[in-house]
């Protein structure tokens, strides 16, 4: 099976349960997708007594959940309406999954409609969905107090190059016999090393290989009753009885939220904008009389062609269009 390609077209069976014909099994529980999320991952990670334990800390607070296995988004989706739910901070969450086969938008929105998601929430993520391109794709929610970041490849391979603290891991791959590189121990320790103190995490799956691997990650791990009529699932918290490495740091806390940005071309207008969208208060110094009075308001640039092997900024940058744009008076 390969590493990274877009997923096949899906495939519903006669209680219109979305099949993966790459995997032979269904995305989500027949039982309930939402009830499945809720209770196995939601609930399962301890999010909403996670966040209250904020409660003391400042309003510029951040929690992070770090998934492996987006599917149809439906984890994603059950967290953002726990997040809005609850009652102070943390003021931002930072949700990165990763997924080696990402669906096609059009098959995408049929599940959500069959599975009677959000219309909002769906509109919105079917909306920002990105070309199934590997590398990072990240998507704003909630005026930016919530981001999606997705990681399209293979989870061996990305998630050791991730540079992140996680609080909460949901692990949502299909089943260890059918899809075994999501289950990998090597994989497993990698969440160990990117996981802050106390992370919880949660898993469907309570196979013993898992387990096992778990724990050798510095996992704590609980094995409880299983979600609608599966008999086990598991619950972890990482809390590793030996020395390691140092675990991430937590999310820096500014005393003032206040930035000075210097020069208002691209970057710094950029910059600002960023910083304004999140609350901060900015100030900008620009010798000109306007934004965009120097470098940034040639009339003509030449670039260099740059070939990458996912889709970032760089890469779609095209000197044809910039001088179409510009003959055409844009």
């Amino acid at each position: 099976m390969p590493s990274f390609a877009p997923h096949p077209p899906l495939v519903f069976d006669e209680s219109g349960t979305p099949l993966s014909t790459l995997y032979g099994d269904v995305f989500r529980s027949r039982a309930g997708a939402w009830a499945e999320a809720q209770a196995v991952f939601v609930e399962g990670c301890a999010l909403p007594q996670r966040w209250d334990e904020f409660a003391g800390d400042p309003s510029d607070a951040s929690f992070t959940v770090l998934e492996l296995g987006f599917g149809l988004g439906v984890n994603f989706l059950a967290t953002l309406r726990a997040w809005r739910e609850r009652s102070g901070p943390p003021a931002r969450l930072h949700f990165f999954s990763v997924e080696a086969h990402p669906l096609a938008v059009e098959d995408l929105r049929h599940a959500l409609d069959v599975l009677g998601a959000p219309p909002a929430d769906a509109q919105h993520l079917l909306a920002a969905w990105p070309a199934a391109l590997p590398g990072m794709h990240r998507l704003s929610f909630e005026a930016d107090a919530v981001t999606l970041t997705l990681c399209f490849g293979d989870a061996l391979a990305l998630v050791p190059k991730l540079r992140l603290g996680a609080d909460a891991f949901f692990l949502d791959g299909f089943a260890p016999a059918r899809n075994p590189r999501m289950w990998d121990p090597a994989l497993l320790r990698a969440l160990g090393r990117l996981a802050r103190t106390g992370a919880t995490l949660a898993t469907w799956s309570a196979a013993g290989a898992v387990r096992e691997a778990l724990a050798g990650a510095g996992f704590e791990v609980e094995r409880v009753a299983g979600h609608a009529g599966k008999r086990h699932r598991l619950r972890a918290r990482h809390a590793p009885r030996w020395p390691g490495a140092r675990p991430p740091e937590p999310p820096p806390h500014w005393p003032a939220r206040t930035a000075l940005v210097v020069g208002a071309g691209l970057a710094g207008a950029a910059t600002a904008a960023g910083f304004a969208r999140r609350g901060w208060q900015v100030t900008v110094l620009e010798a000109g009389g306007g934004p965009l009075r120097g470098g940034s308001a040639q009339p003509l640039c030449a670039d260099h062609l740059h070939l990458s092997p996912d889709d970032n900024p760089l890469a779609r940058l095209r000197v044809r269009e910039l001088f179409g744009r510009h003959r055409a008076g844009v």
